[in-house]
């Protein structure tokens, strides 16, 4: 045991620079105080948490930009600043050429339509042509009124402008008073109808519309009408006459009008409770596009932003009735046909369920979806919801179950990431999951500490393990293994554990912050185990109640007295009594021991490491720590005695 021991305070005294000489201290009987107890605060925020997005989801890719801005025909900055000023003066001056030309055709029609008669042939079309240049007109003036009135301040503005579109109207109602049998009447209806929906005046535009239907049922503006005609139901919650209009618009599939009218009938008969029918064409809209031919590019974006506010409704009618899990809606879609949509729509019902604090359902959907792609690329983001969805619900051994399935399966070398075949999405993934088993370890620990509950300090040491198991190499592994043996050591007393943490912490970082505590702490920890051994193998313990001697065990064995303060919640450990009669009693048992603990055969390896010469072993551990020679935190160390007279030694036991 002495060079056990020996080794022990020989390797400190390599890792911790000795400070100036103290004065004598008084003798203690075990070992003295520790190393304060660190404070805790979990970490929100890090630097550098905004670069771990996924770039595939950027709105544009870095290559992309790194083309553009290296190709090799780049225009320079004052190139491509002339450039935009002359394409501005060219639009400016496009601008200007319209308004000219308008005005000028504005002139030869009027001209036109003041010397011909009223009957001839042409007179409709030169009206109608006309009634369009005004009511293009009236409208570029309105724009611009309007936008000088925006840039008023608010409480200086004056009434909000409206478009003057009296010279179309009077024009249109020429044409349909003078020329009845005009062969464009519907297109006549419907422009005179859309200047009334301009101007605010919906039910004289309705009137209009139904006289469309009514008077030309082959015109290619009927889908157009019974369009307004549904939004007019639809704004007033009229469902099922909504719903008729709309079914009228699908009739004409060719129109531009189907894809809403689709989603918007969809959105009727969930109104009216119809959630099967309703979940069906939702459906649906989510087919629209396909086998369709070339669209173009705002087509395309319409389409897309319908989708996702189809796929909104869709969820909304699934949540509808709290009883419906995930299991339900796969179900569900495979029997209306949205099987291909499954995972899309179990992705948004996840985040759905996650915002409005449904964990346990949110739980139930990520765990389908890794059940149907566990290979998915967003798999370890469904796996971390998981475990903040439990520590959510305060499943602390469920949080660290998924964070442990979390580093194992979706890991640098886990099937997840070969299969990935992208190194740098494996590495972002592990950086997130690295960065949140630390934080939730961390804010168990912080949170027990500060209110003195063990059950979240168990928790915390627990997930300490996880992640030493998983990122023993990541630089931050230096502090969750110290952190860890400072619970076990300060607040749970599982000393032979906290001797090994502080171990572990020393030996990957020998000269951090942390060490010379972690080194002294280690020695404490063992002694407290020895001292229990001793006491137990030298007969003490068998006329003891256990409780009482694993009490003595924790307190590393004082005084019968109770000098000694004890190992508690915020309760430094070891004394500052002088050593009793037993007390002295149980170091010359201690100097009979010759066993070697593992921790200080971990030791002894690391000395081992160290280059210098072979020393001698010194004097057990216990008489340089009783002699004061060796303080926490760093403190001065004072020269070792020399070597007291040594015993015979013999085993105590066994």
């Amino acid at each position: 045991m002495s060079v056990a021991r020996g080794a022990v305070v020989l390797f400190v005294l390599a890792l911790a620079a000795p400070a100036a000489a103290q004065g004598d201290q008084p003798n203690v009987s075990r070992f003295q105080e520790p190393a304060d107890e660190r404070s805790i605060e979990a970490p929100e925020n890090e630097a550098g948490d905004e670069d771990l997005g996924d770039p595939e989801n950027a709105p544009e890719q870095i290559e992309e930009r790194l083309y553009l801005r290296e190709r090799p025909d780049r225009l320079g900055a004052a190139a491509r600043d002339y450039q935009n000023e002359r394409l501005a003066a060219l639009l400016a001056e496009r601008e200007q050429w319209v308004v000219q030309r308008r005005e000028l055709a504005i002139d030869l029609l009027e001209q036109f339509i003041r010397t011909e008669p009223e009957r001839a042939a042409e007179m409709p079309d030169a009206l109608m042509r006309l009634a369009e240049l005004v009511w293009e007109k009236a409208r570029a003036d309105y724009l611009t009124a309007f936008g000088a009135w925006q840039e008023v301040p608010e409480g200086n503005r004056g009434p909000v402008p409206t478009p003057d579109y009296q010279r179309s109207m009077a024009l249109y109602d020429r044409i349909l008073t003078n020329h009845p049998d005009y062969e464009r009447t519907d297109f006549v209806l419907y422009m005179k109808a859309y200047a009334h929906v301009e101007k605010g005046e919906s039910d004289t535009a309705l009137a209009l519309y139904r006289k469309i239907l009514d008077e030309h049922p082959q015109s290619r503006f009927v889908p157009d009408a019974h369009f307004a005609l549904a939004e007019s139901r639809f704004s007033a919650a009229e469902w099922p006459a909504a719903l008729e209009e709309f079914e009228e618009v699908m009739q004409y599939r060719e129109s531009e009008l189907y894809d809403i009218s689709l989603f918007k009938s969809a959105w009727a008969l969930w109104r009216m409770g119809r959630t099967d029918e309703a979940a069906l064409r939702f459906r649906q809209v989510l087919d629209l596009g396909r086998g369709r031919g070339q669209m173009s590019a705002a087509q395309r974006r319409r389409l897309r932003e319908l989708q996702d506010e189809a796929l909104d409704y869709l969820i909304q009618v699934f949540i509808e009735d709290e009883n419906n899990t995930a299991g339900d809606v796969f179900a569900f879609l495979e029997e209306i046909g949205g099987e291909r949509y499954a995972q899309r729509v179990l992705v948004r019902l996840s985040d759905t369920f996650m915002g409005q604090s449904r964990f346990e359902r949110a739980v139930e959907a990520y765990e389908l979806l890794l059940e149907m792609d566990p290979m998915a690329r967003k798999a370890p983001q469904y796996q971390r919801e998981i475990a903040s969805a439990r520590s959510q619900l305060g499943e602390p051994q469920e949080t660290i179950a998924a964070m442990d399935t979390l580093a194992a399966t979706y890991g640098p070398g886990s099937q997840w990431a070969v299969q990935q075949g992208n190194p740098d999405r494996v590495e972002r993934e592990q950086l997130k999951t690295e960065r949140m088993i630390r934080r939730q370890a961390m804010r168990w620990h912080e949170l027990g500490q500060r209110e003195r509950q063990n059950t979240l300090l168990e928790n915390a040491v627990a997930l300490y393990e996880v992640y030493l198991e998983h990122f023993g190499d990541m630089d931050a592994a230096y502090e969750v293994s110290f952190y860890r043996g400072e619970i076990l050591f300060h607040r749970l007393e599982r000393f032979p554990e906290a001797g090994e943490a502080y171990l572990l912490a020393a030996n990957k970082n020998p000269q951090g912050q942390y060490t010379r505590d972690a080194l002294y702490n280690a020695i404490g920890a063992f002694e407290r185990v020895r001292e229990a051994e001793v006491a137990e193998c030298s007969g003490e313990g068998a006329s003891r109640p256990e409780p009482e001697l694993r009490a003595r065990a924790r307190a590393g064995g004082g005084s019968r007295a109770g000098e000694r303060s004890r190992v508690g919640v915020g309760v430094p450990v070891g004394g500052g009594g002088r050593a009793g009669a037993g007390d002295e009693r149980l170091r010359g048992r201690d100097r009979q021991r010759s066993e070697v603990r593992p921790g200080h055969r971990a030791l002894r390896r690391a000395l081992s490491r160290r280059p210098g010469p072979a020393r001698d072993p010194l004097p057990p551990g216990p008489t340089l720590l009783r002699s004061g020679h060796l303080r926490p935190g760093g403190a001065a160390l004072r020269p070792a005695p020399r070597a007291l007279p040594r015993e015979p030694v013999r085993r105590a036991c066994g």
